[in-house]
């Protein structure tokens, strides 16, 4: 879409990013022959006239000099195609539905062509098999330190930064609740995501990022939490 391939050029002049308009696949698979170096993402419409966004992404794939180059999904069908494929595709970073959320649309642009440090993530949680689930989960995305008990993160929270502490309540050595004031003692406090089999008040909830129940919360809704989480960092 003609307007559309505007509109998202003008939004990344305006953030300082040079850009490239390729109209169809054929276009696009050009572009990137000529300069396989030259770009850091490729925001990718799944309409296309002659094929599918699913299949270019699929050959981008194959290709050694494309194979990692992120890719962010801006179309009408994202939603729909993320559910196709079961919440994701190699190297897809991002789905956004149009109309396009600008902010976010620069936040991951920024993250790609600008990156920071990897985000340090602390779990708190006694259940090895929930945190081998969002260690799974979170491959790549993150530098995760577990935690298992309320003393080691006690002591690993005064020692050390993190970015965002995913925080289960039921600890044997005490309530992970009681962390909550460790956390904000820090020069920069970390977000913090609450993530346990227990309900909490709504004091200790405005104190937080987020607060999940796992009794309520699919891994689906867990990662995007955090993600969400760590691109606000």
């Amino acid at each position: 879409d003609h307007d559309v391939a505007a509109m998202l050029q003008r939004m990344l002049v305006q953030a300082g990013y040079n850009s490239d308009i390729a109209y169809t696949a054929a276009q696009a698979r050009e572009y990137l022959r000529k300069n396989p170096k030259s770009y850091k993402l490729v925001t990718l419409d799944i309409l296309l006239p002659d094929e599918s966004g699913k299949s270019l992404l699929s050959t981008l794939r194959m290709e050694p000099a494309t194979q990692d180059l992120p890719v962010l999904v801006v179309s009408a069908v994202a939603d729909e195609t993320r559910r196709e494929l079961n919440g994701g595709a190699v190297g897809v970073m991002d789905w956004l539905q149009k109309p396009i959320d600008q902010e976010r649309l620069i936040r991951m642009v920024r993250q790609v062509a600008s990156p920071g440090k990897t985000p340090r993530v602390l779990h708190v949680e006694d259940e090895i098999d929930v945190h081998t689930i969002v260690k799974t989960m979170l491959q790549g995305e993150c530098d995760l330190v577990w935690a298992s008990s309320f003393s080691a993160s006690k002591e690993l929270l005064e020692m050390e930064d993190f970015d965002l502490v995913l925080l289960d309540i039921g600890l044997a050595d005490g309530s992970g609740l009681d962390l909550l004031s460790v956390i904000e003692t820090r020069g920069q406090p970390p977000q913090v995501v609450i993530f346990s089999a227990q309900e909490v008040t709504p004091e200790y909830a405005q104190r937080v990022s987020a607060v999940l129940v796992k009794s309520r919360t699919d891994q689906s809704a867990l990662r995007e939490t955090i993600l969400s989480a760590i691109r606000d960092i």
